[in-house]
């Protein structure tokens, strides 16, 4: 099964992706060892067979599987398991008395008899059982995908970032709203944008501000709206996705954390996602045709693991930067944000930009925030001070430190200036194969 990671002799099973940790079946009849950590993230394992050929269970396997219910164990198994297993009057089993049966988990964590279990019928590992009603749960995607409401949010809203901000109109709103001038000129149009740069610069409200500018409806998606516990389960919400916003007259989509989702393929501790990525090529072919009326954008801090058929025309041939905010940008920032209280005539907004140098977006409304509540806290307390003042700012200053990564920043301008592979080939040098490919 694809994304399942196995020895070639297929005897020890290294690696089960979450994603697929619901609803696979393996050919069991040699597998004799599970690693460690071949289990970790598939919290979503509700019954687990194993067959009478493994001999090595460790214990961090289990404690990774927070989900199990039920045990089956199938004929000849004698592996030593870091749980008890219990006869239905309470005493625990000896190895021989084990094997070919079914134990269920009861409220003391232990696993009572409840039955047997013939591997040559099934010889599952994985699926989930629905204590509903009573029956095995089906792939089927349940995931329903919405517009969010993004109505005034504007570019205007948006501190600094007057470069991104400019080509973002150029290529994305400027063709949507007048399609035929962009035909009289023999101009294509743009469908597609990715945005880069450092966490908590603005990307996301950006392309809410794409939405808004254009009237469209915003959809709004996160990896985990994406990713799936069932086989084939990513490739259907993909599908969906586009589907829902195709129904609009003009929809935005917009991927937040898109290294998550679109990551180079062939990458064999995660070859379950070279199908996801293949979807999302097949989506994204040709909507370059349709005037505008799709859109989708992508965020993320890490562009150069990107597959680089995502990067062609009519996908994210257009990329750009959202770097860090200004002096200005960070000035406008705190005005925005303390406009609407009362503060202190001795609060310097030029002198909190200055202080604030390499901050995000994020980071100042957090200080802002931090500085409210001291406020609130000593007026609670009988501080008869009533608006937030200098003392207020400088707690939450000390406090308060910038989030952003100095190697963030190297490897982003690194990009920026010298193009994906370059960037992607010291990325790989400075964390090492493992990183790189995780």
């Amino acid at each position: 099964m694809q994304g399942i990671l196995m020895t070639r002799d297929h005897k020890e099973l290294i690696r089960v992706p979450p994603a697929l940790a619901d609803g696979y079946c393996l050919e069991l009849s040699r597998l004799e060892t599970i690693h460690p950590h071949a289990f970790w993230g598939c919290d979503g394992i509700g019954v687990l067979g194993l067959p009478g050929t493994v001999k090595n269970i460790y214990p961090e396997m289990i404690d990774e599987l927070s989900g199990l219910r039920e045990l089956r164990l199938g004929k000849g198994f004698s592996a030593r398991l870091p749980v008890e297993l219990r006869g239905k009057d309470g005493e625990i089993l000896p190895p021989e008395d084990i094997q070919g049966h079914c134990f269920k988990k009861d409220v003391s964590g232990s696993f009572l008899l409840s039955g047997t279990y013939d591997t040559t019928k099934e010889d599952w590992v994985g699926y989930t059982y629905n204590d509903d009603d009573d029956d095995y749960s089906s792939s089927e995607s349940t995931t329903v995908f919405e517009p969010l409401t993004v109505k005034g949010t504007f570019f205007k809203d948006i501190a600094g970032l007057q470069q991104a901000k400019d080509e973002i109109y150029r290529r994305l709103i400027l063709p949507a709203k007048e399609p035929e001038l962009f035909k009289r000129f023999n101009l294509e149009s743009s469908t597609g944008m990715l945005l880069y740069g450092p966490p908590g610069t603005g990307k996301t409200m950006l392309a809410r501000a794409v939405a808004s500018e254009l009237d469209a409806a915003f959809f709004s998606v996160k990896p985990s709206d994406i990713l799936s516990r069932w086989v084939g389960g990513e490739e259907e919400n993909i599908r969906k996705l586009f589907k829902a916003a195709r129904k609009h007259e003009r929809a935005v989509i917009f991927f937040d954390d898109f290294d998550a989702l679109g990551k180079t393929r062939g990458n064999d501790l995660e070859p379950w996602m070279d199908e996801l990525v293949t979807e999302l090529l097949t989506q994204m072919q040709g909507i370059e045709k349709h005037d505008g009326t799709l859109l989708v954008l992508a965020a993320t801090n890490r562009p150069w693991i990107l597959d680089s058929a995502l990067m062609r025309s009519g996908r994210f041939s257009v990329q750009i930067s959202v770097p860090l905010p200004d002096a200005d940008a960070r000035e406008w920032i705190f005005r925005n944000r303390l406009s609407k209280i009362p503060i202190s005539e001795e609060i310097e907004f030029r002198a909190l930009a200055d202080a604030t140098e390499g901050y995000n977006g994020a980071d100042i409304e957090e200080i802002c925030n931090y500085a409210k509540v001291h406020r609130v806290e000593a007026i609670a307390k009988g501080d008869p001070e009533q608006s937030l003042d200098v003392c207020d700012i400088m707690y939450a200053l000390g406090i308060v430190r910038s989030t952003v990564s100095e190697k963030d920043l190297r490897d982003l301008e690194n990009y920026r200036l010298n193009g994906s592979a370059m960037a992607y080939a010291q990325y790989l040098c400075s964390t090492g194969p493992a990183e790189g490919y995780r």
